[in-house]
């Protein structure tokens, strides 16, 4: 996980990361949290019938992807859930967020189709995802601020608004598209 490199100086490999914490500290300076929209739902990898995967599919299918029968699911409207409970998957999207937090000083996340977060192996809803339970109760990120958009794109079990999962600390606050 770094900055987009498109908006950087090209001379300096350095450069995206250099700008982003300066642009972080300045905002702070003057009062502005700054918030994330990340989106660990699903990945850029393609979707089906397509066959140029350059990353998770190709280092561990399974533990990164939703799968039925040996294919991509589809509860983000993308073809490709990420299977974010799984061990290898959750510590990934947790490292990643430890990162923007602690090395970047974000101030938050906003978690794009989080209810795809909520899903287990089988893909139905868990009642305390693993993900979940891992950055509410992670005395690194307490700090930092977690909003969901609370659905999928799986109806109805994936309308989780009003009673998304807080993995044990009353800490998410919930996107509302109404």
């Amino acid at each position: 996980s770094v900055p987009m490199q498109r908006f950087a100086d090209k001379e300096r490999s350095s450069a995206a990361i250099i700008g982003f914490k300066t642009l972080v500290r300045e905002l702070h300076r003057v009062g502005i949290e700054v918030l994330l929209d990340v989106v660990f739902n699903h990945t850029a990898e393609g979707t089906w019938g397509e066959n140029f995967w350059h990353s998770w599919k190709s280092i561990a299918k399974p533990n990164y992807y939703l799968l039925s029968k040996g294919h991509d699911t589809n509860y983000t409207g993308c073809g490709n859930t990420m299977n974010a409970n799984d061990p290898l998957c959750a510590e990934w999207i947790h490292s990643c967020l430890k990162y923007w937090a602690l090395e970047m000083q974000v101030d938050g996340f906003r978690f794009d189709l989080a209810s795809a977060l909520c899903r287990g192996g089988d893909g139905k809803i868990c009642g305390e995802p693993e993900v979940i339970k891992r950055m509410s109760n992670d005395p690194e990120l307490k700090h930092v601020k977690l909003i969901a958009e609370p659905w999928d794109c799986s109806w109805p079990d994936g309308y989780l608004v009003g009673k998304f999962p807080n993995g044990g600390a009353p800490r998410w606050a919930e996107w509302n598209g109404k």
